[in-house]
């Protein structure tokens, strides 16, 4: 009875996230996406874990809650944002979502925090330190209301920030925060007090027989994790909404064409490309290339998202230090591409060719082959040649 009212107690927390922002009809910010900070001061009044701030005058990545709940919504599709008038409405997934029962929305919550928090700026270290929590707590056989003091000397959190860590766990029911640094400046730093909570074991057990075998918990796939927890923990768990809605979350229309504005930075030089959304990143880099008549001789990135969506994609077989996406391996439709959006493309990271990419129309039918439809201006040189006296002028 007691884990059940709690996870109605989260369940209903993310409820009140949703209703908020659609009731309300509450507009976003155009660089980032985020909630206004005064509406996120009123949602933080509404949730059970708040922030103390007496003031609106903190972003959304500053409420670790709200910055959660806004993440699974929108990458979930639970949510989504019309971009021309930059506000919430209800995404593909919501009605699925709204019909699942508790613990299929709790269980889902759950898979996501110890799975899949791309959000935080360190987030492979935010994966091991949920590891390495979940680990020392089973070595030390944690019981519901034991207490414990994370110490600086004895428990490593690699991110930096634990309280945002602290918090989104204490919102999900698995610890309570007991104790908090005073000083917010240094809440990085210090001794942090918790206490076990009765969901905790009943996560912690579930964690800890999947992370027996081979396979590092963080490495696996965010559906396989949830595969597993619904397993344990729901009949015919293969009829979940939820389960069905992680599926479909995925699901990608490759059959239609995009035209893409090209443009070179600093420069009034254009051109439109027409290619499939089955064409990879990789197949773009290769037009632009062709388009603008350069030597495909340099590294380049693609840079697609604003706020915690912002994703680079790079070619494979580098140093992958930064957790990009390889863009041989990624389409133009994994990209969620909608009228109107824009991305960059870096070509040659000592000259800096930038080029902005804008979407101009999504069109339902395929091509057979990508092209450039549109011209505007030369293309500039890649190598222009100096005259060496006038530049050392």
């Amino acid at each position: 009875m007691q884990t059940t009212k709690a996870m109605e107690k989260v369940c209903r927390d993310f409820s009140i996230f949703c209703d908020y922002v659609l009731e309300n009809r509450i507009k976003l910010s155009k660089t980032t996406g985020y909630i206004s900070k005064k509406d996120c001061f009123e949602l933080n009044k509404l949730i059970s874990v708040k922030e103390s701030y007496e003031k609106a005058t903190r972003t959304q990545n500053q409420y670790p809650v709200i910055h959660f709940f806004y993440y699974v919504a929108l990458k979930y599709r639970i949510l989504e944002i019309d971009y021309t008038k930059m506000f919430l409405h209800e995404g593909r997934n919501y009605k699925s979502f709204v019909k699942s029962s508790e613990i299929e929305k709790y269980i889902f919550l759950i898979v996501i925090t110890i799975n899949d928090m791309e959000f935080l700026e360190q987030n492979v270290c935010y994966k091991m330190d949920v590891g390495y929590l979940m680990n020392w707590l089973s070595e030390k056989c944690a019981h519901v209301d034991d207490e414990y003091q994370l110490l600086d000397n004895e428990f490593l959190w690699l991110t930096f920030d634990r309280i945002k860590i602290a918090s989104i766990l204490e919102e999900l029911c698995l610890i309570k925060v007991m104790e908090r640094p005073l000083c917010e400046k240094r809440r990085w730093q210090g001794t942090l007090k918790i206490k076990i909570l009765p969901l905790f074991e009943m996560v912690a057990e579930l964690y800890g027989s999947i992370s027996k075998d081979n396979v590092a918990f963080w490495n696996r796939d965010v559906s396989d994790c949830l595969e597993i927890f619904l397993k344990a923990l729901v009949p015919k768990y293969q009829e979940s909404k939820i389960f069905c809605l992680l599926q479909q979350s995925k699901e990608v229309n490759l059959c239609q064409a995009v035209d893409l504005e090209v443009k070179v930075r600093y420069t009034d030089v254009k051109r439109v490309i027409r290619m499939n959304l089955s064409n990879t990143l990789y197949s773009l880099h290769k037009m632009i290339q062709e388009a603008v008549q350069f030597d495909d001789d340099h590294l380049f990135e693609f840079y697609v998202g604003m706020g915690m969506f912002k994703q680079t994609y790079s070619m494979s077989g580098g140093f992958n230090y930064r957790g990009e996406k390889y863009v041989e391996d990624t389409t133009l439709g994994e990209l969620e591409l909608y009228k109107g959006m824009k991305f960059s493309y870096l070509f040659d990271f000592g000259d800096m060719w930038w080029f902005d990419i804008k979407v101009l129309d999504i069109l339902d039918f395929t091509v057979e082959k990508s092209e450039v439809i549109k011209e505007v201006n030369p293309a500039p040189e890649q190598y222009p040649q100096y005259d060496e006296e006038e530049y050392w002028e």
